[in-house]
């Protein structure tokens, strides 16, 4: 009927739905990496908007390096956590998370699809190059040089293998005695890392200086008689002989073309050494004969021989002179020597004289004219005419000079009374001591008045405990810190430089030893020493022995540390060298196996019968090894009487 009504309501109309992709977390794993390690990063991506996403893209970016993961769908109020790897390349690295890099979601806000981390690395563990093998001479500096060792290092600690110690990237040592070390690098990082590398130090012998000298049977030779020459070198070197005659020509004897050989080992030679003779021929004069010997080849002699003997100049003294300058100037001092020789060419034995040389006592040496001749009694044929030099010396008596008419076809004697030098007698040490049965910790004195000189006075006292301790003047007193028995030793000095020593051995009764613990078992690996338990069952009277008939190293007798070991800071033990005076000293290398591996403690000459304390750094021992080295062939053993070790709780001897 066309009637109408109208109402009204209100409807809330919302804008469209829109996702919002939001990078919620990023972490990484490990903490704290190395530059080049690959580092895992864990990203979570949430969806904070009021409809789904996708398909988007998330990217992961480093300074070097990308990588990505793909999503096809992630749901309003959705989270998605996912891992990817990039390495470290640079220190400190930003590593940025991106969801939706390639902008194919439109979103809500745009401006929170990322998240990054800044990564520092660790500081790089250090590694040790302790360098070498290292070699030099004993009593000489050796320089160590550990710039080899790389990482952040601030601190170097060298351990030389005798006791001592140095820092520094690079130092020096000195050992007292010659052998084989084991020198051992620590380097230490900033932030409390460290690296230990070894390296071997063979100090050997200071070589002694080269010498050489020359000799003849006799002072004069007729022209046509054969002729033999001698001499001798104590070292390993380049021998050049030189004969000069009376008209000053230098020719080369040797090397030549039948005697090449050159440099020559120590010992004695003659010349010629082969199948031809050397005669003596004009002019008539003074021959001189010049011995050369260095280490190293001389520049002035020719190393390659025709048939003959090569002239060298026709100038002795400028020839002399420069291979004298050569040697000085090229080779340190000790490393080259000459002598000079001379002696006389007559026509016939018409022309000289004959010389008789007595001396009582016999065997005194004999200079003629300044050149050794030979020891009396000497019969020295063909000697020039005239005023002749005739010196005689023994040791022990005062030299005589006597100068001697030698005439033509004529024979002179001359006889000598050597006169006995003034000698010295030895002191005499002897010493009391009290009380007679002193306890351990307990004071001792030891009196030495009873000592005494025969011909002075005794100028010093010198006393070695047998424990390590020493002492000087005529009365002392000192305490023995354990129970055992000791050698104390007094050596005596007089006014003339004579020495006597003297031994006594002090019994000390026994007190707790604190600190100090047995070994509870040994090894002998090799089955090489005998009685191995008596080096630990604290009767210092007995011990494990091992036969050096050899040169070099005994096999290692290991000392084993109760379970699960000691917290040690030392090692004390007791050694013998045998039981021979004329075998040289034994070296002795101490080693103990500490917190995982074999440290090296000890390595020189222990005093015989004296207690050797070897303090170091404490830490958990398990065992340790000893071995003994011998330098030369002997048929004496090395003796281990007794080892302990110390508790690092207890107080330090």
């Amino acid at each position: 009927a066309g009637a109408s009504d109208t109402t009204t309501r209100s409807v809330a109309v919302q804008p469209a739905g829109l996702p919002d992709l939001v990078v919620r977390s990023m972490v990484h794993s490990p903490a704290s990496p190395a530059i080049g390690q690959n580092i895992t990063f864990t990203i979570t991506v949430r969806n904070d908007g009021t409809a789904a996403a996708g398909p988007f893209r998330v990217r992961l970016v480093g300074t070097a390096s990308s990588t990505q993961t793909y999503l096809n769908e992630l749901a309003a109020g959705s989270s998605r956590t996912f891992t990817l790897a990039l390495p470290l390349t640079a220190s400190p690295e930003t590593f940025t998370a991106n969801a939706d890099d390639l902008h194919q979601v439109t979103e809500s806000n745009e401006a929170n699809n990322t998240r990054s981390l800044t990564i520092t690395s660790a500081a790089a563990p250090p590694v040790a190059d302790a360098g070498g093998p290292y070699t030099g001479i004993a009593g000489s500096p050796i320089a160590f040089d550990g710039s080899g060792s790389t990482g952040s290092i601030t601190t170097y600690l060298w351990s030389f293998g005798d006791g001592s110690t140095a820092q520094g990237m690079t130092t020096s040592h000195t050992y007292s005695n010659p052998g084989t070390y084991t020198v051992t690098l620590t380097v230490f990082g900033q932030e409390g890392q460290q690296s230990t590398d070894s390296a071997q130090a063979i100090a050997s012998a200071a070589s002694q200086p080269l010498a050489v000298q020359l000799s003849l049977p006799k002072l004069s030779y007729e022209i046509g008689e054969a002729i033999t020459v001698k001499f001798s070198t104590n070292r390993t070197a380049y021998i050049y002989l030189c004969d000069v005659s009376a008209n000053g020509r230098v020719t080369l004897m040797l090397p030549n073309w039948m005697e090449p050989d050159n440099p020559l080992a120590a010992g004695s030679y003659v010349v010629p050494g082969s199948t031809y003779t050397l005669w003596v021929t004009e002019p008539i004069g003074t021959e001189t004969l010049y011995l050369f010997a260095a280490t190293s080849p001389l520049p002035q002699f020719p190393t390659t021989f025709s048939a003959g003997f090569p002239l060298l100049s026709t100038n002795p003294s400028s020839f002399r002179n420069s291979v004298l300058n050569t040697m000085q100037s090229q080779l340190p001092s000790g490393e080259w020597a000459h002598d000079t020789l001379s002696f006389q060419v007559v026509s016939s034995a018409l022309d000289t004289g004959t010389l008789r040389i007595f001396s009582s006592p016999s065997g005194a040496n004999v200079t003629l004219d300044g050149f050794v001749v030979g020891t009396t009694p000497l019969t020295a044929e063909h000697v020039a005419p005239g005023i002749r030099t005739v010196q005689i010396s023994l040791d022990g008596y005062a030299s005589e000079t006597r100068q001697v008419v030698v005439s033509a076809r004529q024979t002179t004697t001359v006889n000598v009374t050597l006169t006995p030098t003034a000698t010295n007698d030895s002191p005499v040490a002897d010493f009391v001591y009290t009380p007679p049965s002193p306890a351990a910790g307990a004071a001792v004195t030891f009196n030495a008045s009873s000592s005494y000189d025969p011909d002075g006075f005794i100028v010093s006292y010198a006393w070695r405990f047998g424990d390590g301790s020493s002492a000087s003047g005529p009365v002392v007193s000192h305490a023995f810190a354990s129970g055992t028995s000791y050698s104390v030793r007094l050596t005596v000095t007089d006014n003339e430089g004579a020495i006597d020593t003297t031994t006594r051995t002090v019994a000390v009764s026994p007190r707790e030893d604190v600190g100090w613990i047995s070994p509870v078992a040994a090894e002998d690996p090799a089955r090489t020493w005998r009685n191995e338990e008596r080096a630990y069952d604290d009767k210092v009277d007995t011990q494990a022995e091992y036969w050096l008939r050899e040169p070099g190293w005994s096999s290692h007798l290991i000392l084993k540390a109760r379970e699960p070991g000691l917290l040690c800071n030392g090692l004390r033990l007791l050694v013998s060298s045998g039981s021979r005076g004329d075998v040289p000293e034994i070296q002795w290398d101490v080693d103990i196996y500490m917190d995982g591996q074999w440290l090296d403690i000890f390595n020189g000459v222990i005093d015989a019968s004296e207690w050797k304390w070897i303090p170091f750094a404490p830490g958990i021992v398990t065992k340790a090894r000893i071995r003994g080295y011998s330098k030369e062939t002997r048929d004496d053993a090395a003796s281990v009487r007794e080892v302990d070790f110390h508790d690092a709780t207890a107080p330090s001897p």
